[in-house]
């Protein structure tokens, strides 16, 4: 399948994007903000899809790729707290309801 791990009680979007960082194969990784998870995915992920538990949950998916390329682009990341999660990843990088399930 698609899924490496699940990561719980992760409050940032960048403590999930260092454990798909640090997690051999990791391509891209899905938060579901409401309940503190992470999920890794690899390459063998499905297509991207907004009809799934995770999506219909407010899940947030960011490709290691489109990171990459912000990071090339010389834009920084920056910090924005809404309730206690903190969403610290470029918002044109955040896929929202949305997952590529695995």
């Amino acid at each position: 399948g698609g899924q490496i791990d699940r990561i719980e009680y992760v409050t940032s979007m960048s403590q999930c994007l260092d454990s798909c960082e640090e997690n051999r194969g990791c391509v891209a990784f899905t938060v579901i903000p409401d309940d503190y998870s992470c999920l890794l995915k690899n390459r063998h992920h499905f297509i991207r899809t907004r009809d799934s538990w995770t999506a219909h949950r407010g899940a947030i998916s960011v490709v290691l790729l489109c990171l990459e390329a912000e990071d090339a682009n010389g834009k920084k990341h920056t910090v924005e707290v809404e309730e206690k999660f903190q969403y610290d990843l470029p918002e044109t990088c955040m896929e929202h309801s949305t997952d590529y399930p695995g």
